[in-house]
């Protein structure tokens, strides 16, 4: 199974680096230097706050956390009282004007103190690997293409 269609971001990631939901060289290469060891943190940041920012609306609100949540855990075993919870406390952590959504300069806040986000174990890295390891030319970015379009390595053509 490609990478791609277990990363719960996926669709985030073909959204944030393609246009028009086809990679294009350029898009490839743009990624590649995002998520390249020599890239600074802040532009890593930049892009992850971009992927995270489900509703595009500059903010990472309740609701963008809430994804976030749901897809890095089985949402099957995630309770509502669970979700609120983790919701509050990121908030908590890392809103520090109180509007209920993290801006641009308060994500970039939190990362900044959490020094293991840019270290390859991290979940960014797991974004930039599993990604990476998959990309090719023009490959669609909606999910049900991803399943019916074999990767030339798992013995399509």
């Amino acid at each position: 199974m490609p990478p791609l269609l277990v990363n719960p971001f996926r669709d985030r990631i073909c959204r944030v680096f393609s246009h028009n939901n086809v990679f294009s060289f350029e898009d490839v290469l743009g990624m590649a230097s995002v998520f390249s060891e020599q890239a600074c943190p802040s532009l890593k940041i930049e892009y992850a706050f971009r992927i995270y920012d489900f509703n595009e609306n500059g903010f990472i609100d309740e609701d963008d956390l809430q994804k976030i949540v749901l897809r890095l855990l089985n949402s099957d075993d995630v309770s509502e009282d669970l979700l609120m919870d983790v919701t509050h406390h990121v908030l908590s952590e890392s809103d520090l004007d109180n509007d209920n959504m993290l801006s641009f300069s308060e994500f970039e806040h939190a990362m900044a103190k959490s020094p293991d986000f840019m270290n390859r174990d991290s979940f960014f890295q797991f974004i930039s690997d599993s990604f990476l390891g998959m990309l090719i030319w023009r490959q669609p970015c909606d999910p049900a293409a991803l399943r019916e379009t074999p990767a030339p390595w798992h013995g399509g053509t």
